[in-house]
């Protein structure tokens, strides 16, 4: 029995520049990978990046939300609101770029470049000089972690 988990796979780094009207030219890999209708959903990531997923995964992440009752029970609503603040759709224009909403983009600290990761189902979006820092870290024990996996 084979691995049955993601069918979606980004994969790899690519940087890309930002017009001076926020729009961004999405890596063709990655455009391939979206829903028919050429649109994503671009949300507040992990740390201090976006997350660019295709509708159909973004639909999977409602989904999870359900099952824990998100919507509606006290403790969670807050934080659901919070992330549906911070969430936009997003649709590939005729070359293939996206327009950055300001306040997404302002929340990953983007600016004149975008760093695109493909991350399995998602696509994660920095600021070139964040994402060295953030991932710089985690050179030193890579091998160890990576071990493990591979």
């Amino acid at each position: 029995m084979g691995y049955q988990g993601v069918k979606t796979s980004f994969l790899g780094l690519y940087t890309h520049a930002v017009d001076d009207k926020g729009r961004v030219s999405v890596p063709a890999k990655f455009r391939k990978m979206g829903d028919a209708a050429d649109t994503f959903v671009a949300t507040r990531g992990l740390g201090p990046c976006l997350f660019l997923y295709p509708h159909r995964e973004w639909e999977k992440v409602l989904e999870r939300l359900a099952r824990r009752k998100a919507r509606v029970d006290g403790d969670q609503r807050r934080h659901y609101l919070q992330l549906m603040r911070h969430t936009a759709e997003v649709v590939l224009d005729a070359h293939g770029r996206i327009s950055l909403p300001a306040h997404l983009a302002a929340i990953a600290g983007i600016d004149r470049e975008v760093v695109f990761v493909g991350a399995g189902d998602v696509v994660e979006l920095w600021d070139p000089a964040r994402y060295e820092a953030y991932v710089g870290e985690a050179e030193t024990d890579y091998e160890g972690w990576i071990g493990e996996f591979l």
